[in-house]
């Protein structure tokens, strides 16, 4: 976030000063980063992959998306990950954000993340040890 907001800070104040202006910057965090524990996120990524496949896992670079479950992963290790649900065709980039009126999620994927979210519950509570180690 600091990185982050430096190079916005700095980004203004030249775009003020080539135009002959001077620009003042407040940015105001409204949340944590939402951080993913490495060994929950590693057995978490494996149950996935058992409960749809691993064509339908894929790890994503890191955003600036703002979510209050970063609260959550502050006090105990989390694991923050989307599950897919877009129709058949569509192209992704091309597809609404969440919590906008045009979001769409295709309700017969609906079993795809019932199916992950148990795997996950059960694999976690055989593993759990392994991630005290």
């Amino acid at each position: 976030q600091k990185e982050t907001k430096t190079k916005i800070e700095d980004m203004v104040h030249y775009i003020a000063k080539a135009n002959g202006a001077s620009a003042d910057v407040l940015v105001q965090p409204m949340a944590l980063v939402t951080y993913n524990e490495e060994k929950l996120s590693k057995l978490m990524k494996e149950s996935m992959i058992k409960a749809v496949g691993e064509r339908n896992v894929e790890d994503i670079t890191w955003r600036t998306n703002s979510e209050d479950f970063s609260f959550f992963s502050a006090k105990v290790p989390s694991f923050y990950f989307f599950l897919g649900g877009l129709p058949e065709g569509k192209d992704p980039a091309k597809a609404a954000n969440h919590h906008s009126p045009d979001f769409f999620i295709d309700d017969s994927k609906l079993d795809v993340g019932v199916k992950t979210l148990c795997t996950m519950v059960f694999d976690l509570g055989e593993r759990y040890k392994s991630l005290s180690k």
